[in-house]
Formats: C-alpha cells, sequence, structure tokens
C-alpha cells in the first residue's frame, strides 16, 4: 500500500521513515512544491500544522465539502471545530503522526499490514479455582 504523506516537517517525515520501517508501510513524504503526485496513492496523510494557512485552509476546504477519493488523514493540534465535519467525510483525524494513526487508515483502505495489525489479547478466565475437598 502506497501512502502519500505531505509535510514540510522535518521531524514528522522522519517519524513517517522510521514507521516504514516499524509498521510495514510504504510511506512517500511530499513537499508542496511536488504536489499533486503523478499517480494516485492508495491512502493520504496530511501534516496540517506544517503547511502553510493558505494551503492548509484549501485542503480543509476540500475535504470538509466532500468525501476524499481515497482514504485520508489529517495530523494537527490546531482543528478548532472543524474535526466533526472532516469525521463526517470519513477523514481520519488524529492530534499526531503515529502507528495509531496508521492503522486506521490501513482499515480504512482495507490492507492492514501484518505488523500493523493490533496484538488480540486472550480473554481472562473468570473461573474460580476448584477446592480441594
Amino acid at each position: 500500500m502506497r501512502i502519500v504523506y505531505l509535510t514540510i516537517d522535518d521531524m514528522n517525515e522522519n517519524l513517517a521513515l522510521w514507521l516504514v520501517e516499524e509498521c510495514d508501510v510504504e510511506i512517500e513524504p511530499r513537499m508542496p512544491k511536488d504536489w499533486p503526485p503523478r499517480r494516485p496513492p492508495d491512502a493520504l496523510i496530511y501534516d496540517l500544522d506544517s503547511l502553510a494557512p493558505d494551503w492548509r485552509e484549501q485542503i480543509l476546504a476540500e475535504l470538509s465539502l466532500r468525501r476524499p477519493a481515497c482514504p485520508t488523514a489529517v495530523h494537527s493540534h490546531n482543528l478548532d471545530g472543524q474535526a466533526d465535519a472532516l469525521c463526517e467525510n470519513g477523514v481520519i483525524v488524529r492530534r499526531r503522526l503515529g502507528r495509531e494513526l496508521l492503522l486506521a487508515l490501513c482499515l480504512a483502505a482495507g490492507e492492514v499490514p501484518a505488523r500493523l495489525r493490533p496484538i488480540p489479547v486472550a480473554p481472562t478466565s473468570r473461573r474460580q479455582p476448584e477446592s480441594a475437598a
């Protein structure tokens, strides 16, 4: 699965590249000057806090108006009241880039790499030990 990540933040780009190794997903970081991607991605992530205000507003307006063509996530610490409209259009909204955001995005795309799958937790037994007679 090919995920295109729009960011200008070096730390988030480095985190994305670490997540590539950790979670076995393909993340292609892009700068605004390299936008849009030449071929359609399987999924998109926008780092809204790193983008110029005009880019940020344009992306938010588009994502708030209609459901994106592919699974899409945004991360931002500053989505005052806009998160609900984004979620209603199927956009995944988180405060930061991380494993949980990638899992939600991959689930939306229907492709979850084995290393990203949640670890199943065995149910605990409520059975009381038998008493000695």
